[in-house]
């Protein structure tokens, strides 16, 4: 026993003080022979059978204190099951020259601290471990540590920290003496699971002191999701990056005040200025003067423009781009900027020979006009020339078939759109032709189409027959002289069905007896459009004339 453990006798009872609450009783023979033990201490100390148990193996410094003849009091070392030091405070009895009792208290304070540590240690959910620096022996793990790692607490404070950190022995020995030093607290480590598993820890760790020894209070965190999405995340950034980088068109982020935060290497390429001298420069600096005021930089936040601007290279020369912009947070723009000179070449190539064709189309259908008026003619000069009054009218209805097949090619001659024939203007220079020809613009009113109505010339010039003789049966044989008439023309699209109706208000006919006086050709030659056409045909001949024609699967 130390000299400043010593007390006299009047110091053989320890006073009572505040805070003490906990009092053990051990009693012992000078050999070492433990007669008696309060089973609260020996649960305490981790000790379950007091048979085997003996005062060498229980307290430190038994032979220095059993060759003591005199009380004394203060501190008293006991050694735990683990042989862990355990300080109490008490007095010791000599009861006679061979047995000592003993008199333990634990302060109430340092209870509550106990259990505060305990609470702290074992029950909340960090992964903790304290660990002896000089063996790596584990000497205390939380109930978490105990979850995590799969083992027991038994088969837990039998490892060492080598046994779960996958780091050989001697960087294990260099990392816990630079946390015990202080000079590094944060480590990342692989640790092994009882399973076999193998997860990726942070580590938090520095010393503390228990009974004179150095230990390393660990707290552990599972980063292995977190590490995962990490390797992730930098893989997909690569990816995407290398993307950017090997991308065959300029990219360029555009911050909110026109400033180039980031290009790719094809955009240097593009422009002709390093990356590092875009860097410094804004967009305004590149974009042609002429477009400055259209340049996209304010789009709502997610939404895309793209236009064609002129910029200027590094050399001064002005080059034609596509821009496809995208409005990103924060009022910043991401731009993919490509070069189309190749694009505006080919452009002008087709411009120029669409315009040549359409010049070449034109003047086939010019050609093929004066090829139909000069049949017209010969046929106006036959007629005049024969003296056969059937001949006559017969020669003379072919010169207006073919004056209205004619009229389709002028149509489409004097059309923007050399494929597509306008029904509104055909029909209103047919019928006028058709009155001027007949004498009856002062007593028959045609009205005109309220729209304009497009198809093809390969349906334009049946239905441009089919009217021509629509008309001129009106004109010659629906009015009485004096009468006056009109004549009426209707066209509905819906979808992909075309109605077409024709009406006068004429005095009518008998289709049969028609039929017979004309030898049916006008109506037969309807007729034989409308199937041309794959139109269904319906007609009404008394109280005026009217014909319906209904077209199916009409795209145009």
């Amino acid at each position: 026993m130390s000299p400043n453990q010593q007390t006299n006798a009047t110091d053989g009872m320890l006073n009572p003080r505040e805070g003490v609450s906990i009092q053990w009783n051990l009693l012992l023979r000078k050999n070492g022979e433990i007669l008696s033990a309060d089973s609260n201490l020996l649960e305490n100390l981790g000790y379950s059978n007091l048979q085997t148990l003996t005062a060498p193996k229980l307290i430190r410094d038994w032979n220095s204190i059993r060759s003591q003849d005199f009380l004394w009091k203060g501190s008293l070392i006991l050694l735990d099951s683990q042989d862990q030091e355990v300080r109490l405070e008490g007095f010791v009895e000599l009861l006679s020259e061979d047995v000592f009792l003993f008199r333990l208290f634990r302060f109430q304070i340092e209870k509550r601290m106990e259990d505060l540590f305990f609470q702290i240690f074992h029950k909340n959910l960090a992964i903790k471990l304290i660990i002896e620096v000089e063996t790596g022996k584990i000497v205390n793990v939380s109930e978490s540590a105990l979850e995590f790692y799969g083992y027991s607490r038994d088969e837990f404070l039998k490892l060492r920290i080598s046994d779960i950190n996958l780091l050989n022995p001697e960087q294990i020995k260099t990392e816990m003496l630079l946390a015990s030093s202080e000079n590094r607290l944060h480590f990342n480590f692989i640790h092994r699971l009882k399973s076999g598993i193998h997860r990726d820890v942070e580590v938090f760790s520095g010393p503390i002191s228990l009974n004179n020894k150095t230990y390393l209070y660990s707290i552990i965190h599972d980063v292995t999701e977190r590490n995962r999405a990490l390797e992730a995340r930098a893989i997909s950034e690569k990816k995407y990056r290398n993307l950017i980088e090997l991308a065959a068109d300029g990219i360029v982020l555009i911050g909110p005040d026109g400033s180039i935060e980031e290009a790719n290497p094809m955009s240097s390429e593009l422009t002709g200025y390093p990356k590092e001298s875009m860097l410094g420069m804004t967009a305004f600096d590149m974009i042609d003067s002429d477009n400055l005021s259209e340049s996209p930089l304010r789009l709502e936040e997610g939404s895309t423009l793209i236009r064609e601007r002129v910029i200027r290279r590094a050399d001064g020369s002005l080059i034609p781009v596509e821009i496809n912009a995208v409005s990103l947070e924060h009022g910043r723009l991401l731009a993919v900027v490509r070069d189309i000179r190749e694009r505006k070449l080919i452009q002008k190539k087709m411009e120029n020979s669409l315009k040549e064709k359409e010049l070449m189309l034109q003047e086939i259908h010019h050609r093929v006009k004066n090829n139909l008026q000069i049949v017209s003619s010969l046929l106006s000069l036959h007629s005049e020339f024969n003296e056969n009054p059937y001949l006559q009218k017969v020669l003379r209805e072919c010169e207006l078939r073919v004056k209205s097949m004619a009229l389709v090619h002028e149509e489409l001659y004097r059309s923007d759109d050399l494929a597509k024939v306008d029904l509104k203007s055909y029909y209103f220079s047919l019928s006028s032709n058709l009155l001027s020809i007949y004498g009856r613009s002062e007593k028959v009113q045609i009205h005109d189409l309220q729209d304009s109505f497009f198809m093809s010339i390969d349906r334009a010039i049946p239905i441009g027959l089919i009217l021509n003789e629509l008309l001129t049966n009106s004109l010659k044989y629906a009015f009485e002289d004096d009468q006056n008439g009109e004549i009426f023309l209707l066209l509905k699209k819906r979808n992909e069905q075309v109605e077409l109706e024709y009406r006068d208000t004429g005095v009518g006919f008998d289709l049969d007896q028609a039929q017979e006086l004309q030898n049916g050709l006008g109506l037969k030659l309807i007729d034989m459009l409308s199937q041309q056409l794959h139109a269904k045909l319906s007609l009404k001949t008394e109280k005026g004339f009217f014909l319906r024609m209904l077209f199916d699967g009409w795209k145009e």
